[in-house]
């Protein structure tokens, strides 16, 4: 193989690992595909009746010093 060859070769590889690393990266931030809900908001979206683990984080702090500083 000639040279030329060979770098087509790599730069070949290294730009199917540069968008498989930014399709891992998207989908991380992004929390995955997500199916829209009737008022055009996404799974997650914190204006949704289900609970996320920070709002139930967030419940159990407040609980938590309601409960200690109670007389």
């Amino acid at each position: 193989m000639s040279i030329q060859v060979q770098s087509g070769n790599i730069m070949t590889e290294y730009t199917v690992v540069l968008i498989f690393m930014i399709a891992v990266i998207g989908y991380a931030i992004m929390g995955g595909l997500g199916q829209p809900d009737p008022e055009g908001g996404v799974d997650g979206d914190p204006n949704t009746s289900d609970p996320t683990v920070i709002s139930v984080i967030n419940d159990k702090q407040h609980e938590f010093a309601r409960d200690i500083y109670q007389p």
